[in-house]
């Protein structure tokens, strides 16, 4: 409810599927109403959302804003299957909630009153992200296309569907903490981001300080100030906080969790994280799994 008693409007995923296309496939729609997050479950090609040309395969997510345009082009050899979940995320409580999506303006459904984005979501930017950074929002996709896969399940689900993907986008847009409880600045905020997108690869102080379009002094020196350490101790607590990640939540080896961080050398990392740590990593996960 809200202040003055009335039933609040709420987020729902309406729709959630998987399309497998044939080799040079091609499907368009000139406006979809949902922000929709797409995924890449195999296979590969080129999707054109709201005139932006992006490549799609299974590294890559993509959150698309209310009211997209989009085309598929699949790929000559080894095509994709794409699916995606479609979130209207604000719905009327007064109006029942049908499992389906404007794809264009003859769709009765199209620029309905009772559907609409949500303020705290609003924008128009399309925003590409690597699977390996959103894997519990992929995770919800991938779950929802599952639940969908039978026809549409109760309400109660798909609102529950809703609030998780609606959480997930609020989380991609909020400023991340730096682990004291303080927010970056916003130039930090540039590079923080950056490290976090590329940990797989090698990082020094020279690429963080363009990406700042700082001098390596001066990015040390802002390091420093903010957070009371120099760049690259920054970059080895975020691969040490994705090793955590990666060994609570999946089945990956040592040497597989390693290069997922960074690090190519399994037995550099072990010892480094044991110094982060006090336990070496196949320890200190036998310990959590438990």
């Amino acid at each position: 409810m809200d202040e003055g008693g009335r039933p609040r409007w709420f987020p729902v995923v309406v729709q959630a599927s998987e399309v497998q296309f044939a080799p040079g496939g091609r499907l368009a729609f000139p406006r979809v109403e949902s922000r929709m997050v797409l995924v890449c479950a195999a296979g590969r090609g080129t999707v054109i959302v709201n005139r932006g040309v992006h490549s799609l395969d299974e590294e890559s997510l993509f959150v698309l804003p209310w009211g997209h345009s989009i085309s598929y082009v699949a790929a000559e050899t080894d095509p994709f299957l794409v699916g995606g979940a479609h979130l209207v995320p604000a719905h009327a409580p007064d109006r029942p909630v049908r499992p389906t999506v404007p794809h264009d303006g003859r769709h009765e459904l199209a620029g309905c009153a009772w559907r609409r984005d949500d303020p705290e979501l609003a924008d128009t930017a399309v925003r590409r992200l690597p699977v390996k950074d959103v894997p519990t929002l992929a995770g919800i996709v991938h779950h929802a296309i599952e639940t969908f896969a039978d026809g549409p399940p109760p309400l109660p689900v798909m609102q529950a569907l809703g609030v998780l993907v609606r959480h997930e986008l609020l989380r991609l847009r909020a400023p991340r903490p730096t682990g004291h409880g303080r927010v970056l600045p916003k130039d930090l905020r540039r590079v923080a981001s950056y490290v976090e997108r590329h940990l797989d690869r090698p990082l020094t102080v020279r690429t963080l300080a363009d990406v700042a379009g700082y001098s390596e002094a001066t990015l040390n020196r802002r390091f420093r100030a903010e957070l009371g350490l120099p760049p690259m101790a920054f970059v080895t607590a975020c691969r040490m906080r994705l090793a955590r990640r990666l060994l609570r939540s999946t089945g990956l080896t040592i040497a597989q969790i390693a290069r997922r961080c960074g690090i190519g050398d399994p037995y550099y990392f072990s010892r480094l994280f044991r110094d982060h740590h006090g336990d070496p990593p196949t320890v200190w996960r036998r310990v959590r799994q438990l």
